[in-house]
């Protein structure tokens, strides 16, 4: 027998979708969602730059499912907030150390968000001297008036034909 219910119009789950994501906090809702997670993006950065470890782990969600560039494929929780490993990489970089970020596009409504970017690492590491641009995606989510990162992805394009790692823009 057909059902009688008639689907939701376009207006109905833009609605849904803003209730489902403006989650309750007993606080006022951000004025700019968005430029709040631009300025989190920019305090990332610097905090990267400075190779500051407790200051980078400080925007993760305890909760972060991470995807990262590096092995293994997926760590979530406490293993993707390893502070004394960031800080033994961060170590091992010797001179300048940069961290950019190039295009970054923001999305956000209530206490959900989104972004990508590239990323550009640079720097010397065992006496050699590398740089590696990167695709970056956060998913981030807003509690008790702090924006925090819940999902990160780091990966390179692949050349389909060699197997080999893009990590140049060419």
């Amino acid at each position: 027998m057909p059902s009688t219910e008639t689907s939701p119009d376009k207006d109905e789950i833009a609605e849904l979708a803003v209730d489902l994501t403006a989650e309750d906090d007993g606080e006022d809702m951000p004025r700019d969602p968005e430029n709040e997670i631009r300025s989190l993006v920019a305090a990332y950065a610097n905090a990267m730059r400075a190779q500051d470890a407790p200051a980078v782990v400080a925007f993760y969600d305890p909760a972060l499912v991470r995807f990262d560039i590096a092995a293994p494929l997926v760590t979530t929780g406490r293993d993707a907030l390893d502070e004394a490993g960031l800080a033994e990489w961060f170590a091992g970089w010797t001179g300048p150390f940069t961290f950019d970020t190039r295009d970054l596009t923001v999305n956000a409504a209530g206490n959900i968000g989104y972004c990508h970017a590239l990323v550009r690492f640079t720097g010397t590491r065992q006496d050699a001297d590398h740089a590696l641009w990167a695709r970056w995606t956060l998913g981030l989510r807003r509690r008790d008036s702090q924006w925090r990162i819940t999902h990160e992805h780091c990966s390179a394009a692949i050349d389909p034909g060699t197997g080999a790692a893009q990590m140049t823009l060419d």
